[in-house]
Parts: C-alpha cells; sequence; structure tokens
C-alpha cells in the first residue's frame, strides 16, 4: 500500500465487478495520463522468467526442440510464478504426492538435475 501511496493509488475490491481486485485512483486523472511508472527490473515477462531460473530455459528447450511444441508466454509466466512460490520440504518428502496430471519428457540427466533430492525418482 505504501508503494502506491505516493502515484495517488491504492488496491480496492470491486463488488460490481464479481470481487475482482485492482488499482483505484485517489485523485483525478486526465484521460491517457499515466497511473504508475516502474522500473524493467520490476516487472517479470517471459524472457526475464527463463533469464532467473534455468530449470525454465531448460524445459523451453525441450519443448520447442525435441518436443515441437514451444511454450507459450503465458505457460513459461505460469511455470516461474510456481518456481518463485515457497515450498515446504514436507510437500516434496510426504509419500502419496500421486503422479503428475502431465509431464515433459526431459532427458535423465536433465531430471535428475532438476528434483529435489528428497523427491528423486528417475525411471
Amino acid at each position: 500500500q505504501q508503494t502506491l501511496k505516493p502515484f495517488g493509488l491504492h488496491l480496492e475490491t470491486f463488488p460490481d465487478s464479481g470481487g475482482a481486485r485492482g488499482l483505484s485512483t485517489t485523485q483525478s486523472r486526465s484521460s491517457g495520463q499515466d497511473l504508475i511508472s516502474l522500473p524493467s527490473t520490476c516487472v517479470i515477462c517471459a524472457e526475464t522468467a527463463l533469464d532467473r531460473h534455468r530449470v525454465l530455459t531448460i524445459i523451453a528447450t525441450h519443448a520447442s526442440a525435441v518436443l515441437k511444441q514451444p511454450l507459450t508466454d503465458e505457460q513459461i509466466l505460469s511455470l516461474f510464478l510456481l518456481l518463485e512460490r515457497p515450498i515446504e520440504m514436507s510437500e516434496f518428502c510426504e509419500e502419496g504426492m500421486g503422479t503428475p496430471v502431465s509431464v515433459i519428457a526431459v532427458p535423465k540427466d536433465e531430471l535428475e538435475e532438476m528434483l529435489p533430492k528428497c523427491h528423486f525418482s528417475v525411471a
């Protein structure tokens, strides 16, 4: 909230939009006026996500070169968000995680490098 205050903005829940959340202005604005300006270091796009996580680059390269199905920007950003999420070790060490709904076929040596050591099983 404090970051938005100097720009005359605050977080708002909009009941008329089904409870959607977004930014609301606290001052009059001209049509076309910028609401906020952020440095590029504060913005994540598919390219910067790939730069931040080597595993994303491996998966994206494999999907494009081997599977002939390049990942979309949305898929890359979704994977990035999962990688950025704090993960409890218990999530990977407990039994009964089940079989993933879908996986990208990655060569064994690359997969071994990506998997957390306590959830390490490569057929």
